[in-house]
């Protein structure tokens, strides 16, 4: 039975995918590296300092990620954020069955400013970014610190997300992934991934879920 389900943030329940890699792509110009957003879609889902750390000399990137953490944490930013459709409600009807957490590759100071900006903070007592771990996705920290604090086993938890490096996490961390198609991934790219699900958004989770342990019920009955 599934018992729990750990969100990736931006782009399964916000739209920043985009504006997060913009910024990037300034600051790499800003350096004398020229990426497009295009050229950053495969190290989406990994912490920002290792997607500098990955194009820059190391003598560059804590003066870069510092001026990175000002902007993301910058009101003028944050306002942008917006939450994806149906979002916070289909949250508050998932916690009423599931436990829930946010494992996200996202800076802590950003990831919870936009949480409190866009109303979900309150909902996930669990809460782990780039920040709480030494490995960033695809390696599959972050999802078992995920699955440590909300007290479940692997075939007991699900990780929605939308960019590849997430699903190559769940895959290693050997839980579950539902591609939502709000970010980064199609669902062409997603089913060649072999993601476990693919969903429109995550308003379609509760009822991919109810089906899934009805599945797993009858399977050991």
């Amino acid at each position: 039975m599934i018992k729990a389900i750990i969100f990736d943030f931006d782009g399964v329940i916000v739209k920043s995918n985009f504006p997060g890699a913009y910024v990037l792509e300034k600051l790499l110009a800003d350096n004398g590296i020229k990426k497009s957003v295009k050229d950053l879609f495969p190290h989406f889902g990994e912490p920002p300092k290792q997607i500098l750390q990955e194009m820059l000399h190391r003598s560059h990137v804590e003066r870069i990620m510092k001026e990175y953490t000002r902007i993301m944490t910058s009101d003028s930013y944050v306002k942008k954020v917006k939450p994806v459709k149906g979002a916070k409600q289909a949250i508050v009807n998932l916690k009423k069955m599931y436990k829930v957490s946010v494992a996200s590759g996202a800076i802590k100071p950003s990831l919870l400013k936009v949480m409190k900006h866009t109303g979900v903070k309150r909902y996930f007592p669990v809460t782990l970014s780039a920040n709480d771990v030494r490995h960033g996705k695809p390696h599959p920290e972050i999802l078992l610190k995920a699955m440590k604090k909300l007290k479940v086993k692997k075939r007991e938890a699900v990780y929605v997300c939308d960019a590849p490096n997430d699903v190559l996490a769940a895959k290693r961390a050997g839980i579950k992934a539902v591609v939502v198609l709000t970010g980064v991934l199609d669902r062409k790219t997603a089913e060649k991934m072999k993601a476990d699900y693919v969903i429109p958004d995550i308003t379609k989770l509760g009822s991919l879920l109810k089906k899934l342990n009805r599945q797993l019920q009858s399977a050991s009955s």
